[in-house]
């Protein structure tokens, strides 16, 4: 069982935004076990990345701690561009 607010597992997105003067394209969405909600709930927020390769990095190391069944699941060959 997770703790509430925990990360549950993190995904490679497109996400195209503009953060602190930066344009990127690719992000890391971060599910994370709502911390007032009960173990079904959910908040997804992301994390704008420079490249998609940054994203799948990033990804991979929140998922080898969290959900190591993903580490891998998106591999930068696999993602559309």
């Amino acid at each position: 069982m997770r703790h509430k607010g925990t990360v549950a597992s993190a995904e490679v997105v497109l996400s195209p935004t503009m953060e602190y003067g930066v344009r990127t394209e690719w992000a890391v969405a971060l599910h994370i076990q709502s911390p007032t909600g009960d173990s079904s709930d959910f908040m997804v927020r992301e994390l704008p990345c420079l490249s998609r390769e940054q994203a799948v990095i990033i990804a991979d190391k929140w998922n080898s701690e969290v959900c190591p069944e993903l580490v891998g699941h998106f591999a930068v060959s696999d993602l559309v561009n």
